[in-house]
């Protein structure tokens, strides 16, 4: 490259004869480095970003295929069970074996309303430890997803930088760099002008070339994004709403079952167990219908993510395939 060549491709914002364009502060740093008239500098630009991504996509598919909602469905469902059998009526009304002698006693309705709490306490203690373990594991998927999306989205700014970058470095090229190079052969009418400025013409072909190829594997990894997004939030508000009920609401509902269990003198109140009970399959049968719902988008939004996560695989592949034809 010649001094004028070598000079017109000093860093300069004032440089730059296309007003419109605007770059980010890290992108002008990059930019200030990289010589696209460097033919190593021009073929290893933006690739190691790529790579990166390339290792990474299988790892984001494989962790946002393990996040499994059916474990979760399928013990709310065993609560709602719990608390909808048996009828609390009947568990209230005298029965004719309760006056016969001997046998009599174990018919009581305070002791049968006694047994049905016990039974529905353990039963709920057993499902409230397995729904906890299912809740950490769900919150660990989950944690280990949001770090790997957080490293996609650091890889896709490192990605935005070097588009940025390679089109600043293009406009210059193309507004000032060229145009010099080319006046320069012209008016010397020596070989070796013209051959500069033809390798400068092909330097901006094949950053150009490479900018697009840029272009579109952040295209592909950014349809990615909202569908990510979208089963992330879902998931997370699941896995909120679960636990808020079973640190709080069902422990303290239970208890009150327990505590009027405990008054023997007396059967407890139809209507104020009914009430606390028809709270609690209300609660459980909402959240059942949240779990079921969000599973069935889950894995809807499975079925998406896996083929746009095909469609990055194939285009980063082809990125790289035609980064090292150039």
């Amino acid at each position: 490259m010649n001094e004028m060549a070598s000079a017109s491709m000093t860093f300069s914002c004032d440089f730059i004869q296309a007003p419109e364009l605007i770059l980010s502060q890290a992108a002008l740093d990059l930019a200030e480095t990289f010589d696209p008239l460097d033919v190593v500098a021009m073929k290893d630009f933006g690739i190691a970003v790529v790579n990166e991504m390339v290792e990474l996509a299988p790892q984001l598919s494989a962790h946002q295929q393990r996040v499994e909602l059916g474990e979760t469905v399928n013990l709310l469902q065993a609560m709602v069970d719990v608390v909808e059998s048996p009828a609390l009526e009947q568990l209230f009304q005298p029965s004719f074996l309760s006056k016969l002698p001997l046998i009599g006693e174990r018919y009581d309705p305070v002791k049968t309303f006694c047994c049905y709490v016990d039974s529905q306490k353990v039963q709920f203690d057993r499902l409230i430890l397995e729904l906890q373990g299912q809740m950490v594991k769900l919150g660990q998927q989950l944690s280990q997803f949001e770090q790997l999306t957080h490293y996609c989205a650091n890889l896709l700014q490192q990605l935005e930088m070097h588009i940025e970058a390679g089109q600043f470095r293009l406009a210059q090229l193309n507004h000032t760099v060229l145009p010099q190079l080319q006046e320069q052969a012209q008016k010397s009418g020596h070989i070796i002008d013209a051959q500069q400025y033809q390798e400068a013409t092909q330097a901006v072909m094949k950053l150009d070339e490479r900018v697009d190829q840029l272009m579109m594997a952040r295209f592909a990894a950014l349809n990615l994004a909202p569908q990510i997004r979208f089963t992330q939030q879902g998931n997370q508000i699941l896995l909120a709403g679960i636990e808020d009920i079973m640190c709080d609401t069902l422990r303290s509902w239970q208890q009150e079952l327990v505590d009027a269990a405990e008054q023997k003198e007396q059967a407890p109140e139809l209507a104020v167990v009914q009430k606390r009970v028809n709270a609690m399959h209300q609660t459980l049968s909402n959240m059942l219908t949240h779990a079921k719902t969000n599973k069935a988008k889950s894995e809807q939004a499975q079925l998406n993510i896996r083929h746009l996560f095909d469609e990055l695989n194939q285009t980063l592949s082809q990125t790289l395939a035609e980064c090292d034809s150039l």
